[in-house]
C-alpha cells in the first residue's frame, strides 16, 4: 500500500544499517510492512538537512525541505519530530500526482500546531498523559487519505473543516459531538467527524484512526440533480451511515484507493484516474450518509430527454473524451438537466452517460494499442492515461469489447 507505514524499517538508515534512533521508534499500533521500492526523506528538525532512511513504492524527489508542506516544523519547535516528504513527481512546486506525508511527535505544542497546519483550522489538544502522535498523509488534491494514531487519552476541540471529513476507527474508541450531535464509535465504525463548517469536539482514547477529507466542490458536483448551471451545496442530515452495510461500502471504497489506484505508479500519474478517484469517493459518501441530494426527473426532464439531446452529448464526449469531464459538463454541453440526460441516454441507448464515456475512452486505448510501440508502451500505460486503473479489470472489459487480450493487440 501506498500509504502502509514503514514499521522497523523507518528506523534504519540510508543504507540500511545502523541502531534505531529514539526519535524514529514508532507507535507498534502503526507498523505494517511495506513495499521495497519507494524512498523516504526525514527531518529531525526544521534547520537540518534531509537525509534518505527508507524506501517503498513512489519515485523520490524530495532532496530540499518543502515549505508548503504542513508537516514542517512549527518555528521554535524543538527538533524532536520527524517528519517524511515524498513528491511524486518533480518538487513540490510542480507535483502531478499524490505526495506522501509522514510527521511523528512527542512534544505536545509542536502536534497541536502541526494538526492545525495540517487541517487548516485551529485545534486545542488535552492529553491525560504524556503521549506520542503519528501522522500519514496522502495529498491527491481534491481528497487526502489520512492515517493517525496516539498513545493517551485526548480530548481535541477542532474549529470548523473547509472540507467533508470521514474517519474510520480502526483501533481504540472515539466520543464525537458536533452540535450537540454525539456518537461513540469503536472499530470498524466509520462516520462524519462534522457537518461541514460547523466545529466539533472528540474524546480520542489510545489507537489508530483513518480517515479521508474530500473537496466540498467534488461533492457538490457529483451530488448536483438539477441544471448544471447552478449547483447547489448537498446537505448531509445525519453524522452516522445509514446501514453498516452501507459502512463498509465506504471502507471497501478507501481500501480500493490504496492498494490499487494510490499504489500503481502508472495510475496515479494520471489526472483523470485521480479526478476519478474523487468522485468514487462523493458517490459513496452520499451514498453511505444520509443528505438532501436525492432527487427525482420532473416532467421537464422527461420532455428534454430527446435524440437531439442524446446527439449533443455523445458529440461532446467524442471531442473531450480526454479531459476530466464529469455527467454535469455533459449535460450542460447538452443544455438540459443531470436528470434529462441520464434519461436520454436510457430511453436512446439503454446505457448512462458515464458508462458511454468509458466506452469511447475503450476505443481511444484500443486505438491508441494498434498505434504503439511494444518496445516502448505497455498496456497499463496506454490504459492508465485513459483512467482505467484496474488492470484485471481493463482486460477483462476489453477483451469483452474485442475479442483479444490488449496485450495481443500492442504486439500484433
Amino acid at each position: 500500500m501506498i500509504m502502509a507505514t514503514l514499521g522497523q524499517q523507518l528506523a534504519r538508515s540510508t543504507h540500511g544499517s545502523g541502531p534505531a534512533s529514539p526519535k524514529t521508534k514508532l507507535l507498534p499500533s502503526a507498523t505494517t510492512d511495506i513495499p521495497p521500492t519507494r524512498r523516504i526523506c526525514r527531518q529531525t528538525s526544521r534547520d537540518s538537512p534531509p537525509m534518505w532512511i527508507a524506501s517503498t513504492g513512489i519515485p523520490e524527489i524530495c532532496r530540499t525541505p518543502n515549505p508548503a508542506c504542513p508537516a514542517r516544523t512549527p518555528a521554535g519547535a524543538r527538533g524532536d519530530i520527524t517528519h517524511d516528504s515524498v513528491h511524486v513527481d518533480g518538487d513540490a512546486l510542480k507535483t502531478q500526482g499524490p505526495t506522501a506525508h509522514r510527521f511523528d511527535s512527542q512534544n505536545p505544542d509542536t502536534i497541536q500546531q502541526f494538526l492545525t497546519n495540517a487541517y487548516g483550522t485551529q485545534m486545542t489538544i488535552r492529553a491525560a498523559r504524556a503521549y506520542r502522535l503519528r501522522h500519514d498523509r496522502i495529498d491527491a488534491g481534491p481528497f487526502c487519505l489520512d492515517t493517525m494514531a496516539q498513545s493517551s487519552q485526548l480530548d481535541i476541540d477542532v474549529g470548523p473543516i473547509d472540507a467533508l471529513v470521514v474517519s474510520h476507527v480502526v483501533s481504540g474508541r472515539i466520543d464525537r459531538d458536533c452540535a450537540g450531535t454525539r456518537g461513540r464509535f469503536g472499530p470498524g465504525d466509520v462516520f462524519l467527524a462534522a457537518m461541514p463548517g460547523l466545529p466539533y469536539s472528540i474524546r480520542w482514547r489510545p489507537g489508530k484512526i483513518t480517515s479521508c477529507l474530500l473537496d466540498l466542490s467534488v461533492l457538490t458536483k457529483v451530488a448536483s440533480g438539477t441544471s448544471p448551471k447552478r449547483i447547489d451545496a448537498v446537505r448531509f442530515t445525519g453524522l452516522a451511515p445509514v446501514s453498516s452495510a452501507l459502512a463498509r461500502l465506504w471502507r471497501h471504497t478507501t481500501s480500493y484507493l490504496d492498494r490499487v489506484v494510490l499504489a500503481n505508479p502508472h495510475a496515479y500519474r494520471q489526472p483523470l484516474v485521480i479526478a476519478n478517484a474523487a468522485r468514487m469517493l462523493a458517490a459513496s459518501a452520499l451514498a453511505v450518509f444520509p443528505n438532501t441530494a436525492a432527487a427525482g426527473p420532473t416532467a421537464a426532464d422527461r420532455r428534454d430527454a430527446t435524440t437531439a439531446t442524446l446527439r449533443r452529448a455523445t458529440d461532446f464526449i467524442e471531442e473531450y473524451a480526454d479531459r476530466d469531464i464529469v455527467a454535469a459538463d455533459i449535460a450542460a454541453a447538452a443544455r438540459v438537466s443531470l436528470r434529462a440526460l441520464q434519461m436520454a441516454f436510457r430511453r436512446h441507448l439503454d446505457t448512462t452517460p458515464m458508462a458511454h464515456l468509458r466506452q469511447v475512452r475503450l476505443d481511444r486505448v484500443h486505438r491508441d494499442l494498434l498505434r504503439a510501440d511494444p518496445r516502448q508502451d505497455t498496456v497499463s500505460a496506454i490504459a492508465s492515461r485513459w483512467g482505467f486503473v484496474s488492470h484485471s479489470r481493463f482486460t477483462a472489459r476489453y477483451h469483452a469489447a474485442y475479442g483479444i487480450l490488449p496485450s495481443r493487440t500492442l504486439h500484433a
